[in-house]
């Protein structure tokens, strides 16, 4: 990506005449300023942030966020296969560019812009998680780890359930919520690691049909179905649902196959608590030391636990639960 590739995108937000109001929310204990352009890119932040909406008093935001619709280049990346490329830009911050999709930045002096193109917007991932990538950087600037996990409060105490893709989180973050116990993610949360306090990100949720149904979620409205068969939820109004912002990080859950002997709470080693969780990593430039060293923390101070899957969906909870009560708080 060049300087022109960035002017280019600077040029494009300025001369936007008019934007819709600004949503400001609170998200891991910082103030956000979100700036939309468009009616389908409100509906977008809406989903995703609503549930974060604050009241901005004296405080000034942390980070300024602009989104809009426009022409998105399609020839940024090094490699014409890839559709997706990551780029770190000069002075600091990284670009994301999803090939003729949209283009998000984070400068660490500006804040965070984001150009969709209108075709794509209502692709499932944008509704699901828009600006994941900057976010992750400008969480790693503030001291803050972006994972690939799901997470869950229990009596005001946090769970982070930790697996690859596929291996049950959203399904498991799910039956959680909907037995009552506070929603903080299911595929990215926000964690600090020195004060072990885990952050709820996006209200949104992906699942799988047989999962809903399982689950007894399929009432809830679909706001889209990504490539994978699952459907993006938006939880703000999904009934009896709890969302969370925040809440002390007590214990680690790894999920696990089912081994035909039912769910049931596992202690893990230490010793193979930090390989199990490779799988949190978010892929950013000179996101793997912090990465190691905020994990590392979190395996030296949390007990560990592993759960082998299986559709008895109430002994997966209780699981949750037992992992909650037997938790480090300190």
């Amino acid at each position: 990506m060049t300087p022109a590739d960035i002017d280019a995108l600077d040029a494009s937000l300025d001369a936007i005449d008019e934007w819709r109001d600004d949503m400001v929310v609170c998200l891991a204990g910082r103030i956000l300023r979100i700036r939309v352009a468009d009616q389908r890119v409100e509906q977008l932040i809406e989903l995703a942030f609503g549930h974060l909406r604050h009241q901005l008093g004296a405080e000034r935001p942390t980070l300024e966020l602009r989104v809009a619709i426009g022409d998105v280049p399609g020839s940024l990346l090094t490699e014409p296969s890839d559709a997706v490329g990551v780029f770190r830009l000069p002075g600091g911050g990284v670009a994301v560019h999803h090939e003729g999709r949209q283009l998000e930045l984070y400068r660490p002096s500006i804040g965070i812009d984001l150009l969709v193109a209108a075709q794509a917007a209502t692709d499932p991932e944008l509704l699901s998680h828009p600006m994941a990538a900057t976010m992750a950087a400008w969480a790693l600037d503030h001291h803050l780890l972006a994972m690939h996990s799901a997470a869950v409060e229990v009596d005001g105490r946090g769970v982070l359930l930790i697996g690859a893709s596929g291996a049950g989180k959203s399904t498991t973050a799910m039956a959680c919520a909907a037995a009552g116990l506070g929603f903080l993610g299911d595929d990215l949360c926000l964690v600090d690691p020195h004060s072990r306090t885990v952050y709820g990100w996006y209200g949104t949720m992906k699942l799988f049909d047989d999962s809903a149904a399982a689950i007894g979620s399929t009432k809830w409205s679909t706001m889209a179905t990504n490539r994978l068969g699952k459907a993006v939820v938006g939880l703000s109004s999904a009934d009896g649902i709890r969302l969370v912002d925040e809440a002390p990080l007590v214990a680690l859950v790894v999920l696990d196959i089912d081994d035909g002997m039912g769910p049931r709470l596992i202690d893990l080693p230490r010793t193979k608590v930090i390989p199990a969780m490779r799988c949190t990593a978010v892929p950013l430039p000179g996101a793997m030391a912090p990465w190691l060293s905020g994990v590392a923390t979190l395996a030296r101070a949390l007990p560990a636990f592993r759960v082998p899957l299986g559709w008895h969906l109430d002994d997966v909870v209780a699981s949750i639960r037992e992992a909650a009560a037997r938790g480090c708080i300190t």
